[in-house]
């Protein structure tokens, strides 16, 4: 059966909880109601629901002086007005392809709910078509005609807190069109069990696939082994991490949400009936990121199977020019609920306000997106700040003619000075420098393996200066180490890359021979080049505060014991760089300073290396009439 995904044209309510005689009109294939909290939108939904499938959102029979409008029944108490207690739910349809020859293009039907029936009055405006002789049908014809076109409707209703016993409800329909459709295929599946089985993997196998691209978590069906546990079983598993997997009703509500309107689309495709949703607040459990992708795909996919109605209160969802999406903003006037329709096409019933304003002063997105503004201007300045920083310290590095060894941090940049004077007690042949593009009084830090490779990036070949820059052994410096395809690793020494044009080196800082075992501990860091006395000296009771990694033994998966490491490998700085780099350094004897000889010997050779250069960009020509070699670059 072709469907028409546009199956509600109008939807009026009287006397339903908060809301007194309401109707919204010009109803799209997606229809999103917002508005303040307990304003009354989600009455609406719950309204249909009581319509098509004539109890309330638990399932239950309706009691119905709790679902009886409040404010009807004072006014019928001071008016005195008898036998006026009822509430109504009329819905204008748009008739279904298959149905045209016996309902007309458009029509109501109405369900009245009085104080002492137990079930609906029914009725319906078929005979004034009838009447008029624009439907050439008899009423009986029409009346068995409209009673399928209403069996044939599915409404399922999603409430805002999406509990376990929700996604097994939709699971279990999940469940029944996968039967449906393959006892039409023509199978018996009582006779044949695994031929059956065979189609329903090769179904699962599709619904795994479209769960995946749009959801992006792999889900894989558990299908039942058994004809008696195909009717008890029917399980989503998830891929984890590790390659586990996990059953999706435990992972997060997020994923889990996420996972409903998939499932819910799936069916009503396959489905050989009509489907309307009434989900409320879709956004909840989900990333702000997510609810944007989900209301991309209802407005794009989803609708063109299902009618949907929602509730919102995301920004994600409210777009008053998207096509085929009817926006509507829930108010309280007095006690009773009313719907404004922002988007309307009739011009008569525009809002005078803009319609995004009315919405962000409603639900407070304006105070939300002045305080959000204000953070952006903040960070606009720090940025701005640190290119101006970056700018003049390049310009800085431009400037001076001797090579410069750019470091990840400011505490770097004191230890490599204080071990070149306890070490060699000379004037440096190279300038020491931060990448750290902000000043001592900025609470932001522009520092780290990442602006160290934006710095050695930035390096032109017509820069007066080299660069090395000195990249800690740890997870970040080493991932930051690998830089771009301008630069290669060479020959003459181990982990040292070079830039193509000549002038940017990085090098990985070397591991001390005393802790071998730091090479592979992927938290190296200049520090740890000091032994363990000087890492344990305090001054006034200050100093590095070094945390051990927990050292955890295992039997099988089984944990047997967990304690923290006591070697330099097994250690974390967690605080105190600075005290120890301004005050503690200084006061340390030389021979805690031997294994600096590795970085400065390292520097130095990359430096001895390079070609001089004349004022024309040639190399120098040695004694013997030719030309220093340029360093061995090899990818």
């Amino acid at each position: 059966m072709r469907k028409n995904p546009n199956l509600i044209n109008s939807v009026e309510v009287k006397y339903f909880r908060s809301i007194n005689t309401q109707k919204i009109r010009e109803c799209k294939p997606v229809n999103i109601i917002t508005g303040s909290n307990d304003v009354g939108k989600s009455n609406l939904l719950r309204a249909l629901n009581l319509f098509f499938n004539e109890k309330n959102e638990h399932g239950d029979d309706i009691v119905f002086r709790e679902e009886f409008s409040h404010s009807r029944l004072d006014a019928v108490r001071r008016e005195s007005i008898k036998g006026k207690q009822f509430i109504q739910i009329e819905i204008e349809f748009n008739c279904q392809e298959s149905f045209q020859k016996t309902l007309p293009p458009r029509f109501k039907v109405r369900k009245t709910w009085f104080r002492d029936s137990k079930s609906p009055n029914f009725t319906h405006d078929l005979e004034r078509y009838i009447a008029s002789g624009s439907l050439q049908t008899t009423k009986n014809k029409a009346e068995g005609s409209l009673q399928r076109f209403l069996n044939s409707i599915v409404f399922t209703y999603l409430p805002a807190i999406k509990d376990r016993g929700i996604f097994q409800s939709v699971l279990s329909e999940l469940q029944s069109v996968l039967f449906e459709r393959s006892e039409t295929s023509g199978d018996n599946f009582i006779e044949d069990i695994e031929r059956f089985s065979n189609e329903l993997e090769n179904q699962a196998q599709e619904l795994r696939q479209a769960f995946e691209e749009i959801t992006g978590v792999d889900a894989r069906i558990s299908l039942p082994s058994t004809y008696a546990d195909l009717f008890r079983a029917f399980n989503i598993k998830t891929a984890g991490p590790f390659e586990e997997s996990v059953a999706l009703d435990n992972r997060g509500d997020g994923v889990r949400v996420r996972f409903l309107p998939a499932i819910l689309n799936y069916i009503a495709e396959r489905s050989t009936k009509v489907h309307v949703w009434g989900i409320e607040e879709p956004e909840n459990s989900m990333e702000y990121k997510r609810a944007f992708e989900l209301a991309d795909t209802m407005a794009k996919s989803y609708c063109k199977n299902a009618q949907i109605f929602l509730t919102t209160h995301s920004p994600a969802f409210i777009d008053v020019n998207r096509e085929g999406q009817s926006i509507y903003m829930a108010q309280r006037k007095g006690h009773d609920t009313e719907f404004l329709h922002l988007n309307s096409a009739r011009r008569n019933r525009l809002v005078i306000e803009d319609p995004y304003m009315l919405v962000a002063d409603e639900l407070g997105h304006i105070k939300l997106m002045n305080e959000l503004h204000d953070k952006l201007q903040e960070r606009i300045l720090v940025a701005e700040k640190a290119a101006a920083s970056l700018a003049a310290t390049m310009a800085e590095v431009e400037a001076v003619k001797i090579p410069v060894l750019l470091t990840e941090g400011k505490t770097d940049v004191l230890v490599l000075k204080e071990a070149w004077r306890k070490l060699r007690g000379t004037a440096l042949p190279f300038a020491i420098k931060s990448c750290n593009v902000l000043s001592e009084t900025e609470k932001n830090d522009a520092a780290g393996a990442a602006q160290l490779a934006i710095c050695l990036r930035s390096i032109m070949a017509d820069s007066h200066s080299v660069v090395v820059g000195l990249f800690d052994r740890d997870d970040e410096g080493q991932k930051c180490w690998g830089l771009d395809a301008n630069f290669a690793k060479q020959n003459l020494f181990s982990d040292v890359k070079a830039s193509k044009n000549g002038k940017a080196y990085a090098i990985l800082l070397p591991v001390p021979d005393s802790e071998p075992d730091l090479a592979n501990s992927s938290h190296h860091c200049l520090e740890f080049m000091f032994p363990i006395a000087a890492l344990n000296t305090k001054k006034d009771g200050r100093g590095l505060t070094l945390k051990g990694l927990p050292l955890v033994t295992k039997c099988g998966s089984k944990i047997v014991s967990s304690v923290e490491g006591t070697e330099i490998w097994q250690m974390t700085i967690v605080d105190g760089k600075k005290v120890f780099a301004e005050e503690i350094v200084p006061t340390l004897e030389t021979a805690h300073f031997k294994e600096f000889e590795k970085i400065f010997g390292l520097i130095e050779g990359i430096i001895a290396a390079i070609p001089k250069q004349q004022p024309d960009g040639s190399a120098v020509a040695e004694e013997d009439g030719t030309e220093t070699a340029s360093l061995d670059i090899v990818a």
